[in-house]
């Protein structure tokens, strides 16, 4: 589950949703399955996983307390990047384009 939520709240979850789930009235977008569909999700193993949950729940706790947590969101970011085997031109890209 804390590989999902990383990848959900990631910056290339957030390119995927602009560019495949279609635009609708008032800046909302579709949420239906044949959309979610076109969403690649890497299967990953547990370990991978624990590395993600333990990112996600110190996130949760910094926010909380109201700290700054964006060291824990750059890792996740990075460790995304490695795993869909981006280059640096395509992470520039999904900075630039949020």
């Amino acid at each position: 589950m804390g590989y999902l939520t990383a990848f959900l709240n990631s910056k290339l979850f957030r390119f995927a949703f602009r560019e495949y789930f279609p635009e609708l009235l008032g800046d909302t977008r579709e949420l239906s399955k044949i959309f979610f569909e076109n969403v690649r999700v890497i299967k990953i193993d547990d370990k991978k996983n624990d590395f993600f949950s333990n990112l996600v729940e110190q996130i949760v706790t910094l926010r909380t307390k109201g700290e700054d947590y964006s060291s824990c969101q750059e890792t996740i970011e990075n460790e995304l990047a490695s795993l869909y085997s981006l280059s640096k031109e395509e992470q520039d890209l999904l900075s630039r384009s949020l």
